[in-house]
This record gives C-alpha cells, structure tokens and sequence, in this order.
C-alpha cells in the first residue's frame, strides 16, 4: 500500500524525531488528562527586531508542531494491547491526523530566556475529546442485564478503585506496576470481564474519558461530578493484560455491582475513578 506524502513525511520525522530530544520535553498527565509539551526554539538574531525574531521562532515551533506532537505520544498507552509507537508503526495511515490534532493543541505560554537566546512555548492538548475521536474505542457494546433481581437500598453513583504499588499479575508468578491507559478494562477473579470501554456511551468519553485516574489521596472532592456522592470504593488485587493496564476487582465488589440495578450507569457513564499509588514503589 502506497503511503500519502503527508504520511511519509511524518513518518520519517516519527523515526528520527525519537532520536533528537534536545529542545523538546513531554510528559503525559493522566490526573490533568493532558499532554503537555515544552519546546525550546533558539532566537536566529539575523531576523530583525527581538519582537520579530520571537515571533518568527514561535511560526517555526507551529509549523512543526505535528512532528513533536507524535514525539510526545510515542509514550503513550491506549489500552492492555496497543500503545501509540506500536499503533503508527503497523497503521502509519494514523500520522495523517497529527495536523488536526497540532491545531487543537493550546499554547499555554510563551516565555523568552533571560538573556533573549531563545522562547520557550509550553502546548497542552487535552486527551478529550481531541484522543478519544483520533484513536476511537472498536466497538460500543451494550451492558449485559444483572441476573440479580433484587436491588439493595443504597445505590451506588460511582466507583472507586484504589491501586497500591506492585500487585501480582494476573495468570503469572510475577508482580507488575499498573500503567495508566486511556482504555483499561475492569476484571474478574475467572478472568472475565466486569467493564470493558465499549461499554462507555461515547457523549461521555468524549466528555471525560472512561475512568478517570490520579494519584491524590486528598482531594476527591474534585471528583464529585464523576463518582457522585455514594461511589463503591474498592482496591485492585491483580493486574492483567499485555501493557498492565487493567485491573482485577474482588469478587465481593462483582456481586455489589452486579446486585445494584442502576449501576450499569457506573459505566455507561464512566463514572469509575482509579486510584493509583506508588509511594511506596519509588522509596524503595
């Protein structure tokens, strides 16, 4: 299959972009849900006027904005199969939409050095709904019925999901850190699946994604319009999938979920906030 010349021409900067890494820092802010990028373009003084040469360093950075977008992705994880590297290199039809997803990206700031050599531009790019619409879930599935027919007096709004450190990994000997993704999936003790993202009504991944996560233990309050004010707390006890990003749930939360009628919203509203800890990984 013949690629485009947009394609290729990304492409080529995707390989080699991976290599040169000195003007540019990313990292990927899963609480803010953001990608955040730092670009440092040196002032070429032969332009004139200080106000001339920044804006002239500012054209080059936007102009080139789509190359150090897919740089910044390239750590990425999309869900427990694929991450953002692994995708273009077997779809490479997907750089097509770095230019769209550069004209989305916000300027945050734009600051000179002190001593006028260079501008420092700071982008933002929410992952939603700008991610969400790029890398769509496969298929929207609809939440089996509960075969409980009974539902108790509280009802749950939300759920939370506590992750501490290492856990062991589903199916193996082996303990493994939970890597955020922007489509993890939910399981149970037998392995069978409790939430997957197509279960999600797009208005709201588009909205929020299909879990929230962060790791402040203090202020959940920020997260009231998600988890609602009766959320099911639960702590994660296995990890599972290729890329670590999904989470077993115990046994005793399957059936609470299960016995409440009304929480098929929990999910069909992405109404699930994942808490992850790993203070206690790094002291060690």
């Amino acid at each position: 299959m013949c690629l485009n010349k947009i394609t290729f021409i990304y492409l080529f900067v995707f390989i080699t972009l991976n290599s040169w890494t000195q003007n540019i820092t990313s990292s990927i802010d899963w609480e803010k849900q953001a990608i955040e990028i730092t670009i440092v373009e040196v002032l070429n003084k032969e332009n004139g006027f200080l106000p001339m040469q920044k804006q002239l360093a500012e054209d080059n950075v936007n102009e080139d904005l789509p190359m150090y977008l897919s740089h910044s992705l390239s750590g990425l994880t999309i869900d427990s199969q694929t991450n953002y590297s692994e995708l273009i290199i077997n779809n490479p039809q997907y750089l097509s939409l770095l230019p769209e997803l550069a004209v989305k990206t916000e300027l945050v700031q734009s600051r000179l050095f002190p001593d006028f050599s260079a501008v420092e531009l700071r982008y933002k790019l929410p992952f939603y709904p700008y991610l969400s619409k790029a890398f769509p879930i496969k298929e929207h599935k609809q939440i089996p019925p509960s075969y409980i027919k009974w539902s108790p007096t509280d009802q749950y709004t939300g759920m939370v999901i506590y992750v501490k450190g290492k856990l062991p990994l589903y199916g193996s000997t082996f303990q493994a850190s939970y890597k955020p993704s922007l489509y993890p999936k939910l399981m149970t003790y037998e392995g069978k699946i409790l939430y997957e993202p197509g279960m999600t009504k797009e208005q709201f991944v588009n909205q929020w994604g299909v879990v929230g996560i962060t790791n402040n233990l203090d202020n959940l309050d920020i997260y009231y319009d998600r988890i609602g004010s009766k959320p099911i707390y639960t702590i994660a006890t296995q990890i599972y999938g290729i890329n670590n990003t999904d989470l077993v749930i115990p046994e005793r939360t399957v059936r609470q979920i299960r016995q409440d009628k009304l929480a098929n919203k929990i999910f069909e509203q992405g109404r699930v906030l994942i808490i992850f800890d790993q203070t206690e990984e790094k002291e060690n």
